[in-house]
This record gives C-alpha cells, sequence and structure tokens, in this order.
C-alpha cells in the first residue's frame, strides 16, 4: 500500500485506453481511471458484478426516483 510507482507491462489496447482516458496522457488515464473505480465503488459497484447490469439497475432507480418527484 505504500508502492508510489506501479509498472507494469500493458497491451497497446489497454495503453491506448489510458491515452484516450487521459487526453492523451497515459498517467492523467490512469488517475482518471482510479477516480471513476472510486466513484462507482463509492455508490455500490464491486469489481465482481457486472458493470452493465450494474450500470442499467442504477439508471433504472434514477428514472423511478425521477417519476416519484414529479
Amino acid at each position: 500500500m505504500e508502492a508510489q510507482n506501479f509498472n507494469r507491462r500493458i497491451s497497446a489496447k489497454e495503453a491506448l485506453i489510458l491515452a484516450t482516458a487521459g487526453d492523451g496522457s497515459k498517467t492523467e488515464g490512469f488517475r482518471n481511471l482510479l477516480c471513476l473505480y472510486r466513484e462507482l465503488h463509492n455508490i455500490g459497484y464491486r469489481c465482481s458484478m457486472d458493470l452493465t447490469a450494474f450500470i442499467m439497475k442504477a439508471d433504472s432507480v434514477k428514472t423511478k426516483l425521477e417519476n416519484k418527484l414529479r
């Protein structure tokens, strides 16, 4: 938990994902993905869950809440 550097070989596709998430910077992309995961975790997502199903359920709950407020 004290590590400051994270060295790992990644594929070209993974590097592209990081660069895209960081507007051209793999470092910023990595940081952005960490922030994204933190937010997902805070609203109940866990890595063992299906992400698409989680998003669909969250969207369904949001729609129901919006309809109740109308």
